[in-house]
């Protein structure tokens, strides 16, 4: 069971992802702003097991298990002008379609950085790298006690100046290759402090 909600990590480094950014040069266009950003994160994924132990199995193998699950999340990341950033959340998954098995709450750290971006149409897309453990000061990701989970990258769209980002991702991967088929999408909001 351990490894059907490991995977779960996997979501949260999508928000990392849109916000992780490079530095925008010139002028005109969409910014990526530097700051904290709310999260939040829905959809579904397969998970793929092995038959007999139960733990995550290539989803090619014949025979395997496979238990479609529903996410829902939401978190925080911080991100930095030089395009670094980090993201911890809390994920709540369930089975699809939902039956009388308790799912665990799991807290997630990811980290990630933007592969390219285009300022004009506020579009992009970023790699990810999740992890369980670990924990984020910042920007900055320390990798102390962290077990590196999932990877991936997502496609984004950036509007309202650099206040909202709309992301979906598009790979999802681990190293066992137990991930199958997934339709997961967020949105991120930039956090704002009350007028004093």
């Amino acid at each position: 069971m351990k490894a059907r909600y490991a995977v779960l990590v996997v979501m949260l480094a999508a928000f990392a992802a849109v916000l992780s950014q490079k530095a925008i040069a010139g002028k005109g266009g969409i910014p990526f702003p530097a700051g904290q950003f709310s999260t939040t994160l829905q959809g579904s994924f397969a998970i793929c097991l092995n038959p007999t132990t139960f733990a995550g199995e290539a989803c090619s193998t014949s025979g395997v298990l496979v238990f479609p699950q529903s996410t829902l999340q939401n978190g925080v990341t911080t991100f930095d002008a030089s395009g670094n950033s980090c993201a911890t959340s809390t994920a709540v998954n369930s089975d699809l379609p939902v039956d009388a098995f308790l799912q665990p709450v799991t807290n997630q750290n990811s980290v990630s950085k933007a592969l390219n971006y285009d300022s004009m149409t506020g579009t992009g897309d970023a790699s990810f790298t999740s992890y369980t453990g670990g924990a984020c000061h910042g920007a900055t990701f320390d990798s102390t006690g962290a077990i590196e989970v999932s990877s991936g990258t997502v496609h984004f769209v950036v509007t309202d100046d650099g206040k909202r980002f709309d992301f979906l991702i598009t790979k999802l991967t681990n190293s066992t290759g137990s991930i199958g088929s997934f339709s997961l999408s967020g949105t991120d909001l930039r956090q704002t402090r009350p007028e004093s």
